[in-house]
């Protein structure tokens, strides 16, 4: 499972940038239990884990330092026996036929090394939910190093903030990467997701965070990333690996910066935080990258299918000129000539 590989990735990372010598077994029993499963508000929640199976019996057995270490335990004897289901090796097959991960079940011999399933503990914890429910994990070992960071930060408001509900890192490392990445107005104070009624946290928008991403890798010219997207849940689902094309993203925003002056009542990164797309992730995957293409601004469309199209007015609110101003980049930047400005102003308003 792809976990694995960003477990290990990010472990030699922190090697490197470190001089550590970790090894998969020895982080994850001395420092990935203790910043996820330290409390009993857990960061992560993994299906029928020893760590899951004690969470949700909380009611009758407090989860008291003694129950916590006991689950390490656990976790530490299955993996040395060998078992290999979808608690232990997380993102792995059922353990039975008629499980709801049973398509992966084979009966070809395939040894999982125990290291491999200690890892996959750590790259699922690594993994970015945007809205819509879908799971990227970033092949890169700047935003893999940045995720580690954000775990202490996820635990730190848990701990200060008591109606927040835990269990949410994934949803967590969207907006903690895009605020480290994202651009800002100096001297700005970032202020935490808002916390909906239910005292969830709301995953982020799909395309901040490609411009949060395609801002801070602005001066690698041909940085393209390999994400691989899934969804960890009663069932898991496999959409598979996309480019993530970062230059043909910031291109709009380069454009933008070069071509308008910001209204007023709008901060600077006001165009990123207001943009719209037309697809969905999940649409826009089907593109075969994310690029220019896929962040086609919010009704592109009825350009193309009627005949009285909406018009800017000079009393527009900040938010509808943003409206405009993305069409009109977005012509701009698919036919790559900043000369037709003027044309796509035509189009677009």
């Amino acid at each position: 499972m792809y976990t694995a590989t960003i477990g290990k990735r990010l472990i030699q990372a922190l090697n490197e940038r470190d001089g550590t010598d970790w090894t998969t077994r020895r982080f994850v029993a001395e420092s990935f239990f203790a910043c996820m499963f330290n409390t009993d508000r857990y960061l992560i929640h993994l299906n029928n884990s020893p760590f899951a199976q004690a969470y949700n019996q909380k009611g009758k057995k407090p989860l008291t330092d003694a129950i916590l270490g006991k689950c390490g335990e656990d976790v530490h004897r299955k993996i040395e026996a060998d078992e290999r289901d979808a608690s232990i090796y997380l993102g792995g097959a059922s353990s039975g036929l008629l499980d709801s991960t049973s398509g992966q079940v084979t009966s070809l011999a395939r040894a999982v090394p125990a290291d491999d399933v200690y890892a996959s503990w750590v790259g699922t914890a690594l993994g970015i939910t945007i809205e819509g429910g879908l799971t990227l994990l970033i092949d890169d070992p700047e935003v893999n190093l940045l995720l580690r960071e954000g775990w202490d930060a996820y635990r730190e408001l848990l701990d200060q903030t008591p109606n927040l509900k835990g269990n949410q890192v994934n949803t967590w490392n969207g907006h903690w990467l895009t605020h480290r990445f994202g651009k800002h107005t100096p001297g700005e104070q970032w202020t935490p997701p808002t916390i909906k009624e239910d005292t969830s946290m709301p995953a982020i928008s799909w395309v901040k965070l490609m411009f949060a991403l395609a801002y801070h890798f602005r001066d690698t010219r041909q940085k393209v990333i390999n994400a691989y997207v899934y969804l960890f849940n009663k069932t898991n689902k496999t959409a598979g690996f996309v480019r993530l094309n970062l230059p043909d993203v910031r291109r709009m925003v380069e454009l933008h910066d070069r071509l308008f002056t910001v209204p007023d009542g709008l901060q600077v990164v006001a165009f990123e935080n207001l943009y719209e797309t037309e697809l969905s992730f999940t649409k826009a995957f089907q593109c075969g990258e994310i690029g220019l293409r896929a962040i086609e601004p919010k009704g592109m469309f009825a350009y193309y299918t009627n005949r009285i199209l909406p018009k800017a007015k000079a009393d527009d609110k900040p938010e509808r000129v943003v409206f405009f101003r993305a069409q009109k980049l977005w012509i701009i930047a698919m036919l790559n000539d900043d000369t037709l400005y003027k044309h796509a102003e035509n189009l677009a308003v």
